[in-house]
């Protein structure tokens, strides 16, 4: 009983993050986005996407095998919350990010720095699915099409540093007993 209370309160601390940074990162992320098309720079990092990321693979890192698919399920019903608009992409892209990082680290009993590299950006090639579903296919949306998956380029740089994030927080919080073991 008391596990399941420690899981529920680190989760749900861990789903406040993105929600309390996105109010500081969404002004960033548009600001970096119109300074890179005013540099003509043909990539510029989502910052808002950061914390996300970051969080799923901290609950796998911090809670074990299973938290980072619930930590993406949590992410998506409070971006529901508070993000009412698109859900057909929003719903499934948290919780396909915490589907990917879970299935990355599978088999890691205790990941390292590159494991959690290698899921944060599984977990981002997964999240990206619904964006490239819902793209409308024919002939006129072919360049849209060719866009999305030229910006998942943006989206892995995005993931990979949050991946990267979360291994540096890791390493300085202190382990919970009877939780996974962090190298």
């Amino acid at each position: 009983m008391k596990r399941a209370a420690v899981e529920i309160a680190v989760l749900s601390i861990l789903a406040a993050i993105p929600t309390a940074a996105g109010y500081v990162l969404g002004p960033a992320t548009r600001a970096v986005s119109q300074l890179s098309s005013l540099a003509g720079l043909p990539f510029a990092p989502r910052l808002g996407f950061l914390p996300l990321v970051t969080s799923v693979v901290l609950a796998r890192l911090y809670l074990g095998r299973g938290a980072a698919l619930k930590e993406g399920v949590l992410l998506a019903v409070t971006g529901a919350v508070f993000h009412p608009r698109d859900l057909q992409l929003r719903l499934p892209r948290d919780v396909m990010l915490g589907l990917g990082v879970e299935l990355a680290l599978l088999k890691a009993g205790n990941p390292g720095s590159a494991e959690c590299l290698l899921a944060s950006l599984a977990g981002g090639l997964l999240s990206y699915a619904p964006y490239l579903l819902f793209a409308p296919l024919g002939a006129p949306s072919a360049a849209l099409y060719a866009a999305l998956v030229l910006s998942t380029v943006n989206h892995l740089i995005t993931c990979a540093a949050g991946g990267y994030l979360a291994v540096l927080v890791a390493r300085k919080l202190p382990r919970l007993p009877g939780f996974a073991q962090r190298q």
